[in-house]
């Protein structure tokens, strides 16, 4: 149970950092696009650039998080899976010469 409980807690928290993430993301197109280049340097922006950027956030903030999700319940991210640890390699074998003592 405790894994269970392991597992659900690195799921929410894959999903909420994809969602703030996506944010950051969105906050820092929107200062270099419409703060820099259309207020400070005087770049004339299409009109409908704010429509299309305002659907682009909210479909990101809707489909990036969903992705993650299946991602998540598919245990492809690290933490969510419920294997310890798959190691690449040969095993490695402890064996004593026949006459150590």
């Amino acid at each position: 149970m405790l894994r269970k409980g392991r597992r659900i807690f690195a799921g929410i928290a894959w999903v909420v950092a994809s969602l703030a993430a996506w944010a950051v993301v969105c906050n820092g197109f929107a200062f270099v696009v419409f703060v820099y280049l259309g207020n400070d340097r005087g770049v004339r922006l299409p009109s409908w650039s704010t429509a299309a950027y305002s659907w682009v956030t909210i479909a990101g903030a809707v489909l990036i998080p969903a992705f993650v999700a299946v991602l998540v319940m598919r245990a492809y991210l690290p933490g969510t899976g419920n294997r310890t640890s798959r190691s690449r390699g040969f095993a490695i074998e402890t064996s004593r010469p026949p006459d150590a003592a």
